[in-house]
């Protein structure tokens, strides 16, 4: 049965019942931005499901996708994490973890325009710029950066 056959359960899952696939194509884990994540999560929860094998006699549930936010849940003092349980077979691992990386139609970030008036209207639920950068992850400097074209109401052409 392949992948895309297998019925997913969801299921909340205590976070020392899953492990990584020493296997994964991901060697490298930004250190910075896995911080960022972690206190994404701190403050608004873990967004997308990760995806897991089924338990294993142990007990244990394998990372198919999503490691990098289950670092980030696990930083973030997260004692569950919402999880899609779906068997995958092992010729069939890597291409679903490489398409989900890849994204391929599923995700696609929002024009730069309209992440800039998403931001400042964020931003203006805060006392000072200082709050919400550090609220939204960043610096003062960075929040400046990413609401620039919304301060500038640029016309959507440009």
């Amino acid at each position: 049965m392949t992948f895309k056959d297998t019925q997913p359960q969801f299921q909340m899952i205590d976070v020392t019942l899953i492990e990584p696939d020493r296997a994964s194509p991901r060697q490298q884990i930004d250190e910075v931005a896995l911080k960022g994540l972690a206190n994404s999560i701190r403050k608004t929860g873990l967004i997308h499901p990760l995806v897991v094998q089924p338990a294993n006699a142990s007990g244990r549930h394998v990372l198919i996708v999503g490691e990098r936010r289950w670092r980030a849940a696990v930083m973030a003092g997260e004692k569950t994490v919402p999880a899609l349980i779906r068997r995958c077979e092992p010729d069939e691992v890597l291409q679903v973890r490489v398409f989900e990386n890849l994204g391929l139609g599923l995700r696609a970030p929002l024009e730069p325009r309209d992440m800039a008036n998403a931001i400042q209207t964020i931003a203006e639920r805060f006392g000072s710029r200082e709050a919400a950068a550090e609220h939204l992850g960043g610096t003062p400097a960075w929040l400046k950066q990413a609401t620039a074209a919304a301060a500038a109401n640029l016309s959507p052409k440009i």
